[in-house]
């Protein structure tokens, strides 16, 4: 089953993707950025965990949502009526072991997709440790698109910034130790220069 709704995940990016794919980190830098707006009007809104609440107003990270992406060991609920849920990490349909917070929205309809290997273990010889749930799901959706140019990225990569609080919506929260954000930091900026954009606004001109 994970294989079918993968492809179909796939196509539906593809076909969503002319109006722009736009990636939402929970970084602390959304907070005074008025970016709310132009992440709401791509044609796909992917946010991660917990998106919602702390010092961000709906003006400067908005509201939609499409995909969700999860980590296994978050225990928030998932986002109303939102279409796609991603459990984030090395296919987790064969780790994750209670699945019974996904029932509600798999009742409404939404997809409970996991993760393939490949893209991990890549990420895991680059970075010697983990990736992050924001990197994974990036070099995921570029596997699965062939291409970075229908994606965008807003709310990644001040782990390491001092002055900036590391996430918008929990202000106590710290970067966590097992991810090598130093290394995190050098792929992004590869992504970049590959055509990875930063700045969602960047695709609606």
């Amino acid at each position: 089953m994970q294989g079918v709704w993968r492809a179909k995940f796939a196509d539906w990016l593809l076909q969503r993707g002319a109006s722009g794919i736009c990636v939402v980190g929970n970084a602390g830098s959304l907070i005074g950025s008025a970016l709310g707006g132009a992440i709401d009007r791509h044609g796909v809104v992917v946010r991660f965990n917990q998106f919602s609440g702390g010092s961000a107003s709906l003006a400067d990270i908005g509201a939609r949502v499409d995909v969700w992406v999860t980590s296994p060991g978050f225990a928030g609920p998932v986002p109303p009526d939102v279409q796609w849920v991603v459990v984030s990490g090395p296919e987790m349909a064969f780790r994750l072991q209670d699945w019974s917070r996904f029932e509600a929205s798999r009742r409404w309809g939404a997809k409970v997709l996991t993760v393939p290997l490949l893209p991990w273990s890549e990420l895991v010889r680059k970075l010697d440790a983990p990736p992050s749930a924001g990197l994974l799901f990036l070099a995921w959706a570029r596997s699965l698109l062939g291409s970075w140019l229908p994606i965008c990225a807003v709310g990644f990569g001040n782990a390491m910034d001092e002055g900036i609080s590391y996430h918008h919506a929990d202000p106590h929260r710290q970067p966590g130790r097992r991810h090598n954000w130093a290394a995190e930091r050098r792929v992004l900026c590869a992504w970049q220069v590959e055509g990875l954009r930063f700045g969602c606004f960047s695709l609606l001109a």
